[in-house]
C-alpha cells in the first residue's frame, strides 16, 4: 500500500510540473532542470512500476505456497489423527491422560500464526504427553516380553519332562514286554515238564519189575 501510494505521489508531481511548464515563462536553465527533474522523476516512476510487478509476483507465489503449505498441514493433520486412533488416544486417552486433548485442527484463515492450530501447545503439552505415553507403553511391553521368555522357559522345562516321561514309559514297556515273553517262556517250560513228568510215572506203573519209586521208600522204612 505504501509503494501505490508513491506511485500516486510521484504521477501528481509530474503533472505538477507539466502544468508549471505550460503556464510559466522559464529560463533555458529552470526547464532544462525541470526536465531532468521529469526524467528522474519519470525513472524513479518505472523502477517502481516494475517493483510493484515484482511484488505482485512474489505475492502470488506465497499465495501458492501458503496454499500447498496449509494442504500438507492438513494431510499431516489427518495422519496424525489417524494415528491417535490406531494407538487408542483418539478420541480421548486411556488413564491417567484421559483429560488432555491431543486433537489438532487448522485454522487456515486466521491472520495470526499463533491461531493457525486449534488445540493445546504442541511443545509444551502434546510432545511431552505423547513421550510420557509412549514411556508407559515400553514399559508395558518389556513386561510382556519378560513374561513371554518366562512362559517360554517353563513350556521348554515341560517339553523336556514330557519327553523324559516319554522315555521312562517306553522303557518300562519294554521291560513288561520282556516280562512278559519271559513268563510265556517259563509257562512253557512248566507245562513241557509237567507233561512230560506224567508220562514218566505212568510207564513206571506199566513196567512189572519195577516200583513206584515213592513204594519203595516205603519198604526201605
Amino acid at each position: 500500500m505504501f509503494t501505490g501510494e508513491l506511485l500516486d505521489e510521484l504521477k501528481a508531481e509530474l503533472n505538477k510540473l507539466g502544468e508549471v511548464v505550460k503556464t510559466q515563462n522559464l529560463t533555458p536553465e529552470e526547464v532544462i532542470k525541470m526536465n531532468t527533474d521529469r526524467e528522474t522523476l519519470t525513472r524513479n516512476l518505472e523502477d517502481l512500476k516494475q517493483k510493484i510487478a515484482e511484488t505482485h509476483k512474489t505475492v502470488m507465489s506465497l499465495e501458492v505456497k501458503v496454499t500447498n503449505r496449509a494442504a500438507a498441514v492438513e494431510e499431516a493433520l489427518d495422519t496424525y489423527t489417524n494415528a491417535l486412533s490406531s494407538l487408542g488416544l483418539y478420541p480421548n486417552p486411556p488413564e491417567p491422560w484421559q483429560d488432555v486433548d491431543l486433537t489438532l485442527e487448522l485454522n487456515s484463515a486466521s491472520s495470526n500464526p499463533q491461531q493457525l492450530l486449534i488445540g493445546l501447545d504442541i511443545r509444551k503439552s502434546i510432545k511431552p504427553t505423547l513421550s510420557s505415553i509412549a514411556e508407559a507403553k515400553r514399559v508395558e511391553r518389556a513386561t510382556l516380553e519378560a513374561e513371554s521368555v518366562k512362559v517360554n522357559n517353563e513350556l521348554d522345562q515341560y517339553t523336556t519332562e514330557c519327553k523324559n516321561v516319554d522315555y521312562e514309559l517306553c522303557e518300562l514297556e519294554k521291560k513288561a514286554t520282556s516280562l512278559n515273553e519271559q513268563a510265556d517262556d517259563l509257562r512253557d517250560v512248566r507245562l513241557f515238564f509237567s507233561k512230560h513228568s506224567k508220562q514218566h510215572f505212568e510207564s513206571s506203573f506199566r513196567q512189572p519189575n519195577r516200583r513206584p519209586r515213592s513204594q519203595m521208600w516205603k519198604l526201605h522204612d
